[in-house]
């Protein structure tokens, strides 16, 4: 591994920062549906799009590409939507406490690029 290889640190949104408001997943889901489908949203439509879920193991994307959209096109259509809109915070401090980790990682990575010039320091 190169001196400078990691360049970002991800963190699993959701779940774990933030909670997906399924209300407004269903709805984009069904409502994408219908477009592709040229059928209204109803309680058939939802039916369907609810057996085609399980039938591609919960996944959204599939269904959408054996209806001949593109690979990317769920996630075009999750990225539409504000993410204030789709996820709720688990905790209202999380945008703080990443701001500290941004400090806390910008320090801990300084401290070991250069760890050869403190060392004498840490003994």
């Amino acid at each position: 591994m190169s001196k400078n290889s990691i360049k970002h640190i991800w963190f699993d949104f959701s779940n774990t920062l933030a909670f997906i408001n399924m209300e407004v997943l269903n709805k984009l889901q069904y409502k994408t549906y219908s477009q592709i489908v040229k059928r209204p949203v109803n309680d058939e439509l939802i039916k369907e799009y609810k057996n085609l879920y399980k039938k591609f193991n919960s996944s959204n994307a599939a269904i959408f590409y054996v209806l001949g959209q593109t690979s990317n096109f769920w996630s075009e259509q999750i990225n539409s939507i504000k993410s204030n809109e789709l996820y709720e915070l688990s905790d209202k401090n999380v945008p703080d406490i990443l701001k500290k980790f941004k400090i806390l990682f910008l320090f801990l990575f300084f401290l070991i690029s250069n760890l050869k010039r403190f060392y004498h320091l840490l003994i």
